[in-house]
């Protein structure tokens, strides 16, 4: 028995339109990017080789800020790179957007999953892009250093489950589309919007067909170049770390590591906050995006009254 309940979210009317949609060179390779709304600048990054979908929270964060979407190299219509990203590289992508873009800066980033971790590396990279940070369940930074029986769950094994992915998933001969579906409704929180649900499954059946698949096999050296980046320190910039309460797939203590990674992220600013969700799995944006949206516009508030 499936234990979420299928259910649109409230999201009114205001649908605003993309007034940009154009291919960005960004030296040699293109992106696509897209942007809604006015006000303060908010960058919303994908998951790891653009899983999942923002949703409605790009609509709802479009009524107060101007957003900035765009699909990682090897997504959508972007143009693949050369070599598996890390996410050092993913930073450098996003900077190297924003830089040929010519917007004004600095930022709200908002990092979900994988791009946490992308998101602090610009944050240290390029501190005058960023104003502040919101990390949605990122990835944490010591995701391989619990080599223990009980620290060994799903995160850390997810080269082997990549590497199956990628071997079988678009193709239906491991788990499907409705095995996908199951999964999702399993592991996430009671209430799941069902105007995202089929938008952010078609966005993880297209992983193993896409070149940007390369972030996911390169998750073992992203971890370790993001840890070593930390260890020199974060900017001081307001910061929100949204922590998943719903973690069904992990084993307890792969999630007992993941909180403490989180809470030590929100530490590294002294305008750090780490926030649990409540009833919020790692696809928030299916479950929670209300909690999404409320912390972006925190964060531009606070950029709105600097």
């Amino acid at each position: 028995m499936l234990a979420s309940t299928i259910k649109p979210f409230t999201t009114g009317s205001y649908k605003p339109e993309p007034h940009f949609a154009a291919m960005v060179d960004i030296g040699g390779r293109r992106l696509f990017a897209t942007m809604r709304g006015e006000g303060p600048l908010v960058v919303l990054e994908p998951g790891a080789s653009g899983g999942g979908t923002w949703g409605h929270v790009v609509e709802q964060v479009a009524g107060f800020a101007s957003v900035l979407t765009y699909d990682r190299a090897g997504v959508g219509k972007s143009d693949a790179a050369d070599v598996d990203a890390t996410v050092d590289l993913m930073a450098a992508d996003c900077h190297a957007l924003l830089e040929k873009m010519d917007v004004k800066k600095p930022v709200v980033l908002v990092g979900w999953s994988l791009s946490g971790l992308s998101a602090l590396c610009h944050a240290i990279d390029y501190p005058a892009d960023i104003a502040a940070l919101v990390l949605v369940d990122p990835t944490p930074h010591t995701l391989y250093d619990d080599t223990s029986k009980e620290g060994r769950g799903p995160d850390l094994d997810r080269q082997v489950l990549v590497q199956r992915w990628l071997s079988h998933l678009g193709y239906g001969r491991f788990w499907g589309r409705s095995g996908i579906k199951q999964f999702l409704l399993r592991h996430t929180g009671t209430i799941v919007d069902e105007t995202v649900l089929e938008a952010y499954l078609e966005s993880m059946i297209s992983i193993p067909r896409s070149p940007a698949a390369g972030e996911l096999r390169a998750m073992k050296r992203s971890c370790q170049i993001a840890k070593t980046k930390l260890s020199n320190g974060l900017p001081d910039i307001p910061l929100i770390v949204l922590s998943a309460s719903i973690n069904s797939a992990n084993k307890p203590k792969v999630t007992e590591n993941m909180i403490m990674a989180h809470k030590e992220m929100a530490a590294m600013s002294s305008q750090g906050e780490f926030r649990p969700v409540a009833n919020g799995s790692h696809m928030m944006t299916l479950d929670r995006p209300d909690a999404i949206v409320a912390a972006i516009r925190e964060q531009v508030q606070k950029v709105e009254d600097r």
